[in-house]
This record gives C-alpha cells, sequence and structure tokens, in this order.
C-alpha cells in the first residue's frame, strides 16, 4: 500500500477498490467480544477471499490461534 503524507492524499488513495487478494487467501482470526464490530470486518474480508474464524475474547481467540494458527490477528483492545 503506498505511504500516505496528508489527508488529501488519503481522500484520493481511498476511491480505488480492492477486489481481492493475490496469491493463497489469508487466514485470519477476528477477536472481539462485540458481534456487530466482528460481522463489519468478517464481511469485508470474507468478500476478498479471506479464511475466517471468530473469537469472542481472548482466550478463545488464544485458544484458536494456537489450534488454527493464523496469518493475521485482528482484536480490539479491550
Amino acid at each position: 500500500m503506498p505511504v500516505i503524507q496528508s489527508e488529501d492524499e488519503l481522500r484520493r488513495e481511498t476511491s480505488h477498490r480492492i477486489a481481492g487478494i493475490a496469491g493463497s487467501p489469508p487466514k485470519i482470526l477476528v477477536v472481539d467480544d462485540n458481534k456487530e464490530n466482528r460481522s463489519v470486518i468478517v464481511d469485508l474480508l470474507a468478500s476478498l477471499g479471506s479464511k475466517l474464524r471468530e473469537a469472542t475474547n481472548g482466550r478463545e481467540g488464544l485458544n484458536i490461534a494456537l489450534e488454527w494458527n493464523p496469518d493475521v490477528i485482528i482484536t480490539d483492545l479491550r
């Protein structure tokens, strides 16, 4: 992704649409206690072809991560 130096550049760059992910689909674990937050992220990433798992808390997320070995873990801060 390009480095954005100013807000004006950010507005111009976000007009492009991501059509998919090159190579094999990444395994992504989404950890959030809020179902709606997880849903937004999962729906977006699923449309790009990612393999997804969800967890509702840190303990569950850790167990899934140890078993499934995701490429990326997205989590909230609380």
